[in-house]
């Protein structure tokens, strides 16, 4: 009786290199996410009527709800605390031209804006802290909600923060 051959796995990156080497390549759906060339948002290529950039931008986010890029950002004098801050949320729908959605300025410093788009609806929170740039003074959470093109409900303080 002859027994069969041992069970040899294949590695998956030489299935691809005998598909290839087939001519295969457009038959081959991508693996994963596919990343292009990198996209400058902020600072602005062109300017976007009702956002002042300040010097810095930090804090990031972006969501995509309901087709569209959902931007949120910090920009104020530097880093550090300051009463300058400002929170813009903009969107667009090709990444290259951008509308505003909401400005958040409270006369204290706003950061760590944080898009969620569940459920149909998209929520920003964020953080609000002090104004001296020296100290650390957080003062709890906020939340807006989006309510259409260029409208989101006034920040209220967050039931968790």
């Amino acid at each position: 009786m002859r027994s069969s051959p041992p069970f040899v796995p294949i590695p998956p990156a030489a299935v691809l290199t005998l598909l290839a080497g087939c001519g295969a390549e457009d038959a081959l759906a991508p693996l994963g996410p596919v990343v292009g060339a990198p996209i400058q948002v902020v600072p602005f290529s062109a300017p976007i009527q009702g956002v002042e950039a300040q010097p810095a931008h930090n804090n990031l986010d972006i969501v995509v709800h309901e087709g569209r890029y959902f931007l949120a950002f910090r920009t104020a004098p530097s880093h550090f605390a300051s009463e300058e801050a400002e929170l813009y949320v903009v969107s667009s729908a090709d990444q290259e031209r951008w509308t505003l959605e909401t400005r958040v300025a409270l006369g204290t410093d706003v950061r760590v804006p944080r898009l969620l788009s569940y459920g149909g609806a998209l929520y920003l929170y964020f953080a609000v802290l002090g104004e001296d740039p020296t100290r650390f003074e957080p003062q709890g959470t906020m939340l807006a909600v989006y309510e259409g093109p260029g409208r989101f409900s006034e920040p209220s303080r967050s039931r968790h923060g």
